[in-house]
């Protein structure tokens, strides 16, 4: 076996001569932040070169001129001109050529830094192997180093000014448009036993396969994983098959369905009788990263990981800020990825809805105090720290009897209000009304609407109204090129004083309720599946949009849903 490589040092001499030649070219701005976040004067190997690049960051932090005689004149006040061999050896390394990407050489030179480390631990370990009086656990130590040494990614990577003046904003990017976006850490917050396991599981299903999730626009399908904590694999197998199979009873369940199933659904479980198994996220996180890297080498689109629950991958008290942090930061990892790591979380106890014998109504928390990141198990640590949360809450008895609902299923949990109550970077989508069938599955009946602007009192009822019947005309017109605006605010605001700014108000909010399509004010107006469908609610009971609470009875559950949907 040939040894020409031992003595090898990785460097590039050339690289470094090039780099400080365009960085010091005078006018040089761009990408000075980056380069700067990535390098250091470790990072060269010259002597001169490292003494060169030392000065150079005085000056630029300082906002001094760079040229040869500035780099003169701070060396000799720093006692450092000898090593560059005088005035003659800085314009020596400043005559080199420059190059169009000094960026891509910033790289390059942390390349071959992060190689010579290596190097060194590795060549420490090679001698301390032969060692016999070093202990197993010390060389496991130095191990340890070599996974701590990144090969590119600096710890900050610094932006400048012209990356966001130059280019347009990207658009948000969603999971589930209007309740979790794509690529962020997430947590669903519920109290024990309200479903989260279930309705997880559902999304799970919905987003490999291409389906809409309850009443939310259906996307491509994507990767979705379950890392389950809390259940056997048996109990999981039996929610999985109840679910397919009843898309199956229905008749909505395709070959493509399956094969997109099998293509992008996977679900991890711990081997405890493994040495060293745990689920504490950052323990577990190179696992499920190998998950995801296997899913990107396939072609599976970026989705959803759920973990649940977050106490089981935490160590502590997972309600600290403390506690919360490496797990977060190992969220952050996953979602690196692409993904949309949520974490299945608890609400505080007392806080969850629930009724205490004899209780008064006027002390029973509304809902929407129960809808709210303040009754998160842990609020300030779960609020501060994750960018979106989602919450379930139940249905209380007299609420449900107040509108014309079961308050026995009511107090078996069997209706829940669901929704984003915390949502950075995009605009947030309404609640939405759930029921359980009676295998455990959830869906969302076509009244669902109608129920929660009940729920919400008169006024919201009137609003919900008004919303009807613009939503109905919006219908009526799908098939222009565009809905006529002025008529429409005409038709439905004649008695306002700016009849254009209040459609306009009324069409912001029925974008925030996820009612039609996302856009510009200019875009055309389209209605979402979930528009679709609370039109067609009101279209098949055949009366007017804002005549139909008065005259109609609540519809607790639509045949398409029963019959097309979960």
């Amino acid at each position: 076996m040939s040894t020409d490589w031992l003595g090898k040092v990785p460097e590039d001499i050339e690289a470094e001569r090039s780099l400080l030649a365009t960085i010091c070219a005078e006018g040089f701005h761009r990408e000075m932040d980056e380069i700067l976040a990535i390098l250091t004067p470790a990072h060269f190997v010259h002597p001169s070169h490292v003494a060169l690049f030392e000065s150079f960051v005085r000056l630029h932090v300082s906002r001094q001129d760079i040229n040869p005689l500035a780099f003169k004149a701070d060396m000799e006040a720093h006692k450092t001109l000898n090593k560059v061999r005088g005035y003659v050896g800085i314009l020596e390394i400043l005559e080199a050529p420059e190059v169009g990407k000094p960026l891509v050489l910033a790289e390059l030179l942390h390349d071959r830094w992060s190689r010579r480390q290596i190097q060194k631990v590795s060549a420490k370990i090679v001698r301390e192997v032969v060692d016999t009086s070093i202990p197993i656990p010390e060389l496991f130590s130095e191990v340890k180093d070599l996974e701590q040494i990144s090969s590119i990614s600096p710890i900050l990577t610094v932006c400048g000014a012209g990356e966001f003046l130059d280019t347009p904003a990207p658009e948000a990017s969603w999971l589930i448009p209007g309740l979790i976006p794509l690529g962020v850490p997430a947590v669903m917050a519920a109290k024990g036993g309200m479903g989260k396991s279930m309705i997880s599981l559902q999304m799970c299903i919905t987003l490999a396969t291409g389906k809409a999730f309850f009443t939310f626009d259906a996307q491509p399908p994507m990767g979705a994983i379950y890392f389950g904590l809390e259940d056997s694999k048996e109990i999981f197998h039996a929610r999985l098959r109840s679910i397919v199979d009843h898309y199956k009873a229905c008749d909505d369940w395709s070959y493509e369905d399956d094969q997109n199933l099998r293509f992008n659904f996977s679900a991890p479980f711990i081997n405890y009788a493994a040495k060293n198994a745990s689920p504490y996220l950052p323990l577990i996180l190179p696992n499920l990263e190998s998950i995801l890297k296997r899913n990107s080498i396939q072609g599976v689109s970026p989705g959803v990981i759920i973990l649940d629950t977050l106490s089981r991958i935490s160590e502590g008290d997972e309600n600290t800020v403390q506690a919360i942090r490496p797990i977060l930061n190992a969220c952050h990892a996953l979602a690196g990825h692409g993904y949309t790591p949520i974490a299945l979380h608890h609400v505080a106890k007392g806080q969850d809805g629930a009724r205490a014998a004899g209780s008064a109504k006027s002390s029973r928390p509304k809902l929407a105090d129960r809808m709210s990141v303040d009754y998160v198990r842990g609020s300030s640590a779960i609020g501060d720290n994750f960018r979106c949360v989602t919450q379930l809450t139940p249905l209380l008895e007299h609420e449900a009897e107040g509108i014309g609902l079961d308050p026995d299923k009511a107090r078996a949990g069997g209706y829940l209000i669901f929704g984003a109550t915390k949502l950075n970077g995009g605009m947030k989508a309404d609640w939405i009304f759930i029921e359980q069938d009676e295998h455990g599955r959830w869906f969302a009946p076509q009244s669902g609407m109608e129920t929660l602007a009940k729920l919400r009192g008169g006024q919201a009822l009137a609003a919900h109204s008004k919303q009807m019947a613009v939503l109905g005309s919006i219908h009526e017109a799908r098939f222009a090129p565009d809905v006529d605006r002025a008529a429409l605010a005409a038709q439905h605001f004649s008695d306002s004083a700016d009849p254009a700014n209040a459609l306009r108000q009324l069409l912001m909010r029925l974008r925030r309720a996820g009612l039609i399509q996302q856009g510009k004010r200019t875009d055309p107006l389209r209605l979402t599946f979930k528009g679709i469908n609370a039109i067609t609610n009101i279209i098949s009971r055949d009366v007017e949009p804002i005549e139909f609470y008065s005259e109609m009875p609540i519809l607790s559950i639509s045949f398409y849903f029963v019959t097309r949907g979960i």
